[in-house]
């Protein structure tokens, strides 16, 4: 016995599962913080957002246009929509330090899939 009433003994149960609801709500929304958080400083999403911007856009086009469409690592002729940005030094050796202008290469997409994280010898 708990020397409590039955109905004490149902309003604490009531109250208990009020509370682990509670801290149910609580522990999500910490987790979801957490997650937009590391989103928010991961290298790569930094990257990607940046890519995405209209300042993004505008230096992948002007650099596409100052190497008159030729992949900087084969040398081949690329359409501008099929180019990519590649990192010289990659995101996972440098972290958001690899997120520099001075770091990227327009390439073709199977050209830098190929490289991967490789360091290799650009034509410029």
């Amino acid at each position: 016995m708990s020397g409590y009433s039955a109905d004490k003994e149902n309003e604490l149960h009531r109250d208990r599962a009020i509370l682990r609801k509670k801290g149910q709500d609580v522990l999500k929304d910490v987790n979801v913080a957490l997650k937009r958080g590391k989103t928010a400083t991961d290298p790569r999403q930094q990257f990607n957002n940046w890519l995405r911007s209209l300042e993004g856009k505008a230096w992948k086009r002007e650099e596409f246009q100052k190497c008159n469409g030729i992949c900087a690592y084969c040398g081949e002729l690329m359409r501008e929509r099929d180019a990519v940005v590649h990192h010289v030094e990659a995101i996972t050796k440098l972290g958001s330090l690899a997120n520099r202008v001075e770091n990227y290469r327009i390439l073709h997409p199977n050209c830098n899939n190929s490289i991967g994280t490789k360091k290799v010898d650009f034509i410029f």
